[in-house]
């Protein structure tokens, strides 16, 4: 302190030459202890120990990824961060968001893009991780697939065109996988839980985490629109199974893993075939509850309606789960798609035979 440089000040008056050198030194050392130990008050400040980060991190605080995938001229956000990102980031837990985006013209697996509109999007969160993603022209699939694919009421395309499609929507699905894993790299922790979910995939409720639930399922799918599979528009699971859910699909259709599956699996479309591929991991899978309820939402393809929900009538699903949900949803239900008629349709819908 003050006094210490005082005193030191009079002894160097007094002492003579021979005796400075000591004094000096002992100033020196003064001066250098006290800069470090203020030098290290400022870097526990600004960058905790480890053990220190440990100590302040929440101990229930999750890091959760949202995987958006498919093409920008589709994307769909606000009910994303709506039912999802903001939710779990107001409980404290760590939620990203990564979408790869194909921006090309739009295409459409179960409609004819040329009497659709493109989709406008909303903006895109500063802190979300965009990744132009090229889906490819004409990839490889299997023949066996091919051949088995369902074609009733899609007679505006080829097998072998639609099943090109799938792989298209599976390879930004595959992609998926590996940007997860450049962002643990970068963060060096593992991410606790993801939702994969297609870019017009709407969430009409907010989406609980496995980790708060107490059966806890690894895999968690829509209950409707599933097609004798598992609805294919979103997904959500476990770390544990992340390479399976992102990656399986896309190898069963571009090399030969047939064998991978039962031969008694019924496998004619998208959502059978990610079941089969799912039911691999022997991951408890969740396909009967509202853990995860969305629908495709359609801008534009209907006279007089901008933005609506398509919930197909198959089996009835939608009237007899989500009745109360979908009448509290503000955007509408689109209008049923069935030769016979909306009122014909839904004659035949039986809640108790559901399963």
């Amino acid at each position: 302190g003050r006094s210490t440089y005082t005193l030191v000040s009079i002894a160097m008056m007094m002492a003579p030459a021979c005796q400075l050198l000591p004094i000096l030194l002992l100033l020196w050392l003064q001066g250098s202890v006290a800069r470090s130990f203020k030098a290290t008050q400022l870097e526990n400040k600004l960058d905790p120990s480890p053990s220190q980060k440990t100590l302040d991190r929440n101990r229930d605080q999750l890091r959760l990824l949202l995987c958006v995938t498919g093409q920008l001229g589709r994307l769909e956000l606000e009910s994303k961060m709506e039912n999802f990102v903001n939710p779990h980031r107001d409980n404290g837990h760590i939620v990203d968001i990564v979408l790869v985006m194909d921006d090309g013209e739009t295409k459409f697996v179960n409609y004819d893009a040329r009497e659709m509109n493109s989709y406008s999007h909303n903006s895109i969160p500063k802190d979300a991780n965009l990744v132009n993603f090229s889906q490819p022209e004409n990839p490889e699939v299997q023949l066996w697939y091919v051949d088995r694919l369902v074609t009733v009421g899609k007679d505006y395309i080829t097998r072998r065109d639609r099943a090109m499609m799938h792989v298209r929507q599976l390879s930004s699905v595959a992609r998926c996988y590996d940007e997860m894993l450049k962002m643990e790299e970068e963060s060096g922790q593992k991410y606790d839980e993801i939702l994969r979910i297609r870019e017009d995939g709407y969430l009409l409720k907010n989406v609980p985490l496995l980790h708060e639930i107490k059966s806890r399922p690894g895999i968690a799918t829509c209950a409707c629109d599933s097609w004798r599979g598992v609805n294919d528009k979103g997904t959500l699971f476990l770390r544990e199974y992340a390479e399976t859910v992102l990656t399986g699909p896309l190898l069963a259709l571009t090399k030969d893993n047939k064998s991978l599956f039962s031969k008694d699996a019924t496998i004619n479309n998208p959502e059978t075939l990610m079941h089969s591929v799912f039911k691999t991991s022997h991951a408890s899978i969740d396909t009967d509850s509202n853990i995860l309820v969305l629908a495709p939402v359609r801008i534009n393809q209907y006279h007089d309606i901008e933005k609506c929900l398509d919930m197909m009538w198959f089996g009835g699903c939608w009237e007899c789960r989500y009745r109360s949900l979908i009448n509290q949803t503000t955007v509408p239900r689109c209008p049923i798609r069935d030769p016979r008629g909306a009122k014909t349709a839904l004659k035949h819908v039986k809640c108790g035979e559901i399963k």
